[in-house]
């Protein structure tokens, strides 16, 4: 499918070779959904295919009792997203809350992050919106690293390392972890959703 569409799936790995059987990494290809992709002025229903892959792809996840990991470039549902397909990507996705442990994303070059409501407004998911290891837009280089659960594969620590352009000897240097700079208790949905609340009165 890679080939064909930019998309694809395929075991998670490790380096020193294991392999996770149950674990799918489910690579998206964002450009059917970003706006500022012309081609698209052509095509009304589903460009590419991605969507009846998705949907396709997560039903056999589904059938085989295992679980899957979002990768893409554009996160959806930001200002030059779609709006049909990121409708049509929120159902697919809220059918498949079970199995999706978590996504990440890049493109916007800060670190963002989104907590997913399902259609009754129950917060369901995470997107990890990351930044860049570009000065683009006079970002600081930065890169994560998730530390997991074995078991579940759900994110139990998110690590930052940062490049500080402005220092005299630029090089990469440990910056925060996602529950402590935030103060979070885990990074679950629901603890997701209370952040943000939180932000409302607590400066």
């Amino acid at each position: 499918m890679y080939a064909k569409a930019g998309y694809y799936t395929q075991k998670l790995k490790l380096k020193n070779g294991r392999v996770f059987d149950k674990v799918n990494i489910v690579a998206i290809n964002s450009m059917p959904y970003y706006k500022f992709n012309l081609y698209l002025f052509s095509q009304r229903n589903d460009p590419g295919g991605v969507l009846a892959w998705l949907n396709q792809t997560l039903h056999e996840i589904e059938a085989k009792n295992e679980i899957a990991i979002f990768i893409s470039h554009h996160p959806p549902g930001d200002r030059y997203s779609l709006y049909d397909w990121t409708l049509r990507y929120k159902a697919i996705t809220e059918r498949f809350q079970h199995i999706i442990r978590y996504s990440i994303y890049g493109h916007v070059h800060v670190e963002r992050h989104n907590a997913v409501p399902d259609f009754n407004g129950n917060f369901v998911g995470v997107q990890y919106w990351t930044g860049a290891a570009t000065t683009f837009t006079d970002a600081n280089p930065t890169f994560r690293m998730f530390e997991v659960d074995a078991e579940t594969m759900l994110p139990v620590k998110v690590h930052t390392y940062v490049i500080r352009i402005q220092d005299e000897n630029p090089k990469w240097v440990y910056d925060h972890e996602l529950t402590q700079v935030y103060g979070m208790e885990d990074l679950s949905p629901k603890s997701f959703k209370a952040f943000a609340e939180r932000t409302l009165s607590d400066e």
